[in-house]
């Protein structure tokens, strides 16, 4: 090293961060929101007490569907008025229409072109 230096791949390079930011609640930078909300599936084990079935595909497994919120967007509609437990059981339409309403209208990543 004293010979040659530092080489800038151990200067300059930082690990992708996208997830430690999810996990740890905070902004990833300033790259847009991926999505204020989602749907996610979720695969149940044979027995599982815990999940609710939503659909059952065709090889006979059970799924269930849950939504998956961006936190600053479950603070954008608590700021906005409103109920954060209502807003937890809206479905994917009322859901649109509040995101419609939401400083992250067209301004999420699926929106950039």
């Amino acid at each position: 090293m004293i010979k040659t230096g530092r080489r800038n791949i151990s200067i300059l390079t930082c690990a992708p961060t996208g997830t430690v930011s999810l996990m740890t609640q905070t902004t990833s930078g300033i790259e847009p929101v991926f999505l204020p909300f989602y749907k996610r599936n979720r695969k149940l084990m044979n027995g599982e007490k815990n999940g609710n079935i939503s659909f059952i595909d065709e090889m006979g497994d059970a799924w269930e569907s849950y939504i998956v919120f961006h936190p600053k967007f479950l603070v954008w509609a608590e700021k906005a008025g409103e109920n954060l437990d209502n807003v937890i059981k809206m479905d994917e339409t009322e859901l649109k229409k509040l995101y419609e309403k939401s400083p992250y209208f067209k301004a999420s990543s699926a929106d950039v072109d």
